[in-house]
């Protein structure tokens, strides 16, 4: 397996500001408005018994499973409750802010999406030139593709916004279908590629999904996941303060994080074999802003700040070369 450590990325060019108060609210307020559900005693993910308790955050409970390595949410909601948060005004609200600007948007397509594709065309097994991206967003990855040339791309996503975005504004073809059993067989042997971005987490069933992906997939076709990487320095201070949590363990969105290792048997279940992985992410950042809080915003646009603002990156590297990211891509091929 090929492993890759770090990527650049200006974090506080994305947001300067280290006052994420209002963050951590809105957070707080979307999580805690959904009744956690009942307590798991097995993993989800492969079954052991032998998982043990990690922290409350928001009134849902982080557990381990000492077998595969996943963090879980050990309590999940009832999924009609899941359904209705996607669908509420708050999280609609706050989650269409990200693509309110096309500054933001030209930012994330440049500086994420480009060095992300270029990453993964490099690395690809399979000869097909056809690319589904399940849970799209707006198509930031296939708008990329689309500049590159040579490659059939379909996007899936139920986000009205930003389905309609990315066809209008990028001119993708993205419809509107929830992927799983019933529909399947529509995308059958179609897609040399097929990826999730940021979507495995949010789901309270991950082996149900790959189990149906694997079907509709040939040897030497490639499957793409992007997941939140466990554990990571993000993790553990998370897991130190969790009362100023906006990202990464945020239950009942996220219900997993997820190790390599977890990767690893998951993908060897459905007949994968990871051939890749890339650990990067923005932990330095989620442990100076949070830092920040306990100071009454001395720190930030401090000279202290601008300064080691210009050090991220190899702070981030320090962390991404001993596997601590909070992210994780990995690229497997189908045996």
């Amino acid at each position: 397996m090929e492993i890759t450590l770090g990527k650049k990325l200006d974090s506080y060019a994305l947001n300067r500001d280290l006052d994420k108060h209002q963050s951590i609210k809105i957070c707080a307020d979307v999580s805690t408005k959904v009744k956690p559900g009942k307590v798991l005693t097995r993993c989800p993910l492969c079954d052991s018994d032998r998982i043990n308790y990690l922290q409350t955050i928001y009134n849902f409970d982080y557990s381990e499973c000492n077998n595969c390595r996943v963090a879980f949410v050990s309590n999940p909601p009832e999924d009609i409750d899941i359904e209705n948060l996607y669908k509420s005004d708050s999280y609609t609200r706050n989650n269409n802010k990200l693509f309110s600007s096309d500054s933001t948007i030209d930012f994330r397509i440049k500086n994420i999406s480009k060095p992300k594709v270029e990453y993964l065309l490099k690395r690809l097994h399979t000869p097909k030139k056809s690319w589904l991206d399940i849970g799209c967003g707006i198509g930031e990855v296939l708008y990329v593709l689309s500049m590159i040339g040579n490659w059939n791309t379909l996007g899936v996503e139920t986000n009205d916004f930003e389905r309609i975005y990315g066809n209008e504004h990028f001119g993708l073809n993205i419809i509107d279908k929830y992927v799983n059993a019933d529909n399947i067989k529509d995308f059958d042997k179609k897609f040399g590629v097929i990826s999730l971005f940021g979507v495995l987490e949010h789901i309270k069933n991950p082996n149900e999904l790959i189990s149906q992906i694997s079907l509709i997939q040939e040897t030497n076709d490639n499957l793409i996941l992007e997941v939140p990487n466990y554990p990571s320095l993000s993790v553990y201070s998370q897991l130190t303060f969790p009362e100023y949590v906006n990202r990464g363990m945020h239950p009942p969105l996220h219900l997993f994080l997820f190790s390599l290792n977890s990767l690893e048997l998951m993908m060897e279940k459905f007949g994968y074999k990871i051939t890749h992985a890339w650990y990067f992410g923005q932990d330095f950042y989620e442990i100076w802003s949070t830092l920040a809080l306990f100071t009454n915003n001395k720190l930030n646009n401090s000279l202290l700040h601008n300064n080691v603002s210009l050090l991220i990156n190899d702070f981030q590297q320090v962390i991404d070369n001993q596997r601590l990211s909070d992210e994780i891509i990995i690229i497997a091929k189908k045996m």
